[in-house]
């Protein structure tokens, strides 16, 4: 499935936050405002990525860059358009994003997952992912890819 990636602009805003009308994604990554987009467009540690089918918003995603802190990329959020849910926009996404920041020695990927998102869970065990352990104390699940 191809999918585009570009970075994301105040342009697709609108229509990205229309999609936290449906209950599982304003539950899981909610709630979208303002303060989201102003700290998106500001952001300077990593990027944020609009992702086109057929010029039509079907995702965002977002990630840290590594630091010698912490020598990894880290998704902080995958988004797909919810009447695309299941559809396989997420893996396509992964692949475009994967295309655009090729991974380097020694480096790798994290996504910090809720143990409750069972739907998160199962996508990116899905895509070859692994959690690392049980949920920390914030309820978080780290998963790993390299």
């Amino acid at each position: 499935m191809h999918v585009r990636l570009s970075p994301f602009r105040e342009e697709d805003f609108a229509e990205y936050a229309s999609w936290f009308d449906d209950a599982e994604l304003n539950t899981h990554l909610g709630p979208m405002d303002q303060a989201w987009l102003d700290a998106t467009l500001a952001l300077t540690t990593g990027a944020t990525y609009s992702a086109f089918q057929d010029d039509k918003l079907v995702g965002v995603i977002g990630i840290v860059y590594p630091s010698e802190q912490f020598p990894f990329y880290v998704i902080t959020e995958l988004a797909t358009k919810p009447s695309l849910r299941r559809s396989g926009i997420g893996a396509g996404i992964l692949d475009a994003l994967f295309a655009l920041h090729p991974l380097e020695t020694r480096r790798h990927w994290k996504a910090y997952v809720a143990d409750k998102n069972a739907v998160a869970k199962a996508f990116f065990e899905t895509q070859g992912w692994r959690a690392t352990g049980p949920a920390n104390e914030a309820g978080m699940v780290t998963y790993e890819y390299q």
